[in-house]
């Protein structure tokens, strides 16, 4: 699962600061060109927005999905969602916005399991695969939701693989699979006569055996050693319109006749009912080869001797020099190293950093707490949702929703959040004493952190969040049906929008805040019972409120409480 990250966007490996760039436009281009599939799809949806198609983009990865929703909002797209954390009624509303006569809904974000029968998206003309699921019938099931009764038009279906990846081998032997499981359903006994014979089965629990994983890894290992510099093509210089061309060009084929010969025909396989026993042979010698074939000597070399070098210096250090070493290595050099992985995602810095010169004076260490249950990822996310409501440790369940953990229980996500917020507070009280015993140089001191597992938390950031949303979680009621009757307590000013605003519209901005958190602005204006779907985020950008002005009204709202 991780190398198929790799292969969709580098920011579901290592997603960038909030903080680290100035503004929209450079932002957008950061986040196209770090995936290669991303910037072959901003070319073909700018082509089919002027052609006036309307488009299906499926992903197995909900964190995908939030990706192509920043950049879709960077663009000015118009666009649905459903996945498996929207609810039935948020559901059905954006099934029915998009389907409606006349939307300007350009894209429908999709799961690629989400939502099951039933769904018919049957206005769009477009499929996006942005990536292959693992079981072939989970994409066809997804293509069939544009093929639905009162398809008028040619659907045109288009699926992205990574070329010489474990993207590209993961699909060709799935797809090998299927068609061997319905060759083998095709021809099964239907008599009846031995379904009470018990065989050994194989299990359908795990996908591929253990040499199977290990082509799988294998596979595109060696082109990577073989490429040679500077003869890589640009992506920027790819032509869409010869690519749209060469995808929607046709061979004259007769018509299927049978649904085996349909299924094989989309697979583009070799007919396997003319091979004899003697023809099946294994796979080329490709996947059998050795690890030290792949890679070249000299790279193995290198490796080795570092290896060895490596070995060599815990040998000989002493514990406490090895203790100092490792503090100066991971506190000097984590600024850096971490921009430098955004980009290369390796920690490739660590060689140069010792060539440069220490600085004087004591390292600062930033203490590290490790907790078991959840990965780095998951941790930024709680911790991003964390910022995003008042008395967090009283809304986990909210925290837990906004961040996808629902599956986690109770008990661990209090500790996480405990954890989260007593850490802040220790770290602010170092830091304090740090300052005090600096003399005041407050200029040269940084912002105190800490760090849970491998992710570096900013402990005032998040004491300050958790300050400024307190007012809003001490007025709005906790219980829901005397949140509905809720009017915010004070005298405001009124709202310089292009649509009507009054305190009812206010109040229901910060039930909204309250119920999905501050600027969930998308998710706020879903929800019918705020009665705001029609006033906020308007399709036209230059008209008001975006999310920009509703930052600024909810700030102001929220100091009044």
């Amino acid at each position: 699962m991780e190398l198929k990250k790799c292969c969709n966007h580098c920011y579901l490996i290592k997603p960038p600061d909030d903080n680290e760039f100035y503004n929209k436009q450079e932002a957008l281009q950061h986040l196209i060109r770090s995936s290669g599939k991303l910037i072959l799809l901003d070319k073909l949806l700018i082509r089919l927005r002027e052609r006036g198609n309307r488009v299906l983009i499926f992903s197995q990865m909900v964190r995908m999905l939030d990706i192509l929703a920043e950049y879709l909002k960077y663009r000015q797209f118009p666009f649905q969602r459903l996945d498996g954390s929207i609810k039935g009624e948020l559901r059905k509303q954006a099934l029915d916005h998009f389907n409606a006569e006349g939307s300007e809904d350009f894209c429908f974000l999709l799961s690629t399991r989400a939502g099951g029968l039933g769904i018919n998206l049957a206005s769009a003309d477009t499929v996006v695969i942005f990536d292959s699921d693992w079981n072939p019938q989970n994409d066809l099931q997804a293509q069939a939701r544009a093929h639905r009764i009162g398809q008028k038009k040619q659907v045109n279906i288009y699926r992205l693989v990574t070329k010489g990846s474990v993207e590209e081998d993961i699909l060709e032997r799935a797809k090998k699979k299927m068609v061997l499981d319905h060759l083998v359903i095709q021809r099964m006994d239907t008599t009846g006569k031995t379904v009470l014979h018990t065989g050994s089965t194989p299990s359908s629990s795990t996908p591929f055996n253990k040499e199977e994983l290990s082509a799988i890894l294998k596979f595109g290992a060696e082109e990577l050693f073989k490429e040679p510099e500077g003869e890589e093509q640009e992506p920027q210089e790819m032509d869409i319109d010869e690519i749209l061309k060469r995808a929607e060009t046709r061979e004259n084929e007769p018509g299927p006749l049978t649904v085996g010969d349909e299924l094989l025909s989309q697979f583009k396989v070799a007919n396997f009912s003319n091979m004899d026993e003697d023809d099946i042979e294994l796979e080329p010698e490709r996947n059998s080869r050795n690890w030290e074939e792949i890679i070249p000597e000299v790279q193995r070399r290198r490796i080795e001797e570092e290896e060895r070098q490596k070995e060599l210096e815990e040998i000989y250090m002493l514990p406490r020099m090895r203790n100092c070493a490792k503090q100066i290595s991971f506190n000097g050099s984590e600024g850096r190293r971490s921009r430098s992985r955004r980009y290369s995602g390796s920690d490739s810095d660590s060689v140069s950093e010792r060539k440069r010169p220490k600085k004087r004076g004591r390292p600062r260490t930033i203490p590290r707490e490790n907790i078991k249950g959840f990965s780095d990822a998951e941790i930024r996310r709680f911790i991003k949702s964390y910022k995003k409501f008042g008395g967090p440790l009283e809304r986990l369940d909210a925290v837990a929703r906004d961040a996808e953990l629902v599956d986690k229980s109770e008990t661990d996500l209090r500790r996480l959040g405990e954890l989260v917020h007593n850490g802040c507070i220790k770290a602010l009280k170092d830091n304090s004493s740090g300052q005090e015993r600096a003399g005041g140089r407050l200029g040269k001191v940084k912002g105190p952190t800490f760090r849970i597992s491998g992710v570096q938390v900013n402990a005032k950031l998040v004491i300050s969040h958790e300050e400024e949303l307190a007012p809003l979680h001490k007025s709005i009621p906790s219980d829901p049906e005397e949140r509905k009757r809720y009017v915010i307590p004070c005298h405001t000013k009124a709202a310089h929008f292009d649509i009507d605003w009054g305190k009812e519209d206010d109040s229901n901005l910060l039930i909204g805040i309250y119920e999905y958190g501050y600027g969930s602005w998308e998710m706020i204006k879903m929800d019918p019972d705020l009665s705001l779907t029609q006033k906020i985020l308007p399709d036209d950008p230059d008209k008001k409120p975006q999310a920009k002005q509703l930052q600024t009204r909810a700030d102001y709202l929220i100091k009044l409480l």
